[in-house]
């Protein structure tokens, strides 16, 4: 999806973050709108730059929410054409970090185009934000067919290199496992 957006709009109008469970620690509000507003602004606009570095020597090093929001408002109105922020398993963020970052998304990015991707349990939650704004959401599920092939591939492709880790009843028990667990993501 977002190689598919750079291509047809350029890589200074798509701006994407992935959500880790294992990273909530770096994954904060503040972190998250930065990377998002540094990845929108990779073009030269110096008048959003002197103001971004304006922020930066009065605040020092250490940014508070305040601080980037300011930066968002003043930036994503000089962006020229659309924005789309992609947000990628959204339900892996922190809950209090993930609904500031959808309160934050439909106040201040004005009309970039937003694209979530998240476990089905956090729908009302993203439904609640963006009543307003919202469409019909698009449901994807993995083919478990899909699934066995990708996983079969990378599997072979290992037992290249080490033909003596693996026999065909590991291998078997493998996909069968990751299978099982996959429940369509």
């Amino acid at each position: 999806m977002i190689d598919h957006l750079i291509s047809q709009h350029g890589e200074k109008h798509v701006a994407y973050i992935y959500g880790d469970y294992r990273d909530q620690r770096n994954q904060t509000i503040v972190n998250i709108i930065g990377s998002l507003l540094k990845q929108l602004l990779t073009i030269d606009i110096s008048n959003v730059l002197d103001a971004v570095i304006s922020v930066l020597e009065k605040e020092g090093k250490r940014l508070e929410k305040h601080h980037i929001l300011q930066m968002v408002k003043f930036a994503v109105p000089q962006l020229n054409g659309p924005s789309f922020l992609c947000i990628d398993a959204l339900d892996e963020l922190e809950p209090r970090v993930r609904h500031e970052l959808l309160k934050v998304l439909q106040s201040e990015f004005g009309p970039s185009r937003i694209f979530i991707t998240g476990r089905p349990h956090i729908r009302s939650e993203v439904n609640s934000v963006f009543q307003a704004h919202q469409h019909d959401p698009i449901h994807i599920t993995a083919d478990l067919g899909d699934v066995r092939a990708y996983l079969t591939h990378e599997i072979e492709l290992d037992m290249e290199v080490n033909p003596e880790d693996m026999n065909e009843q590991l291998k078997e028990d493998i996909l069968k496992a990751i299978i099982n667990q996959a429940k369509g993501m």
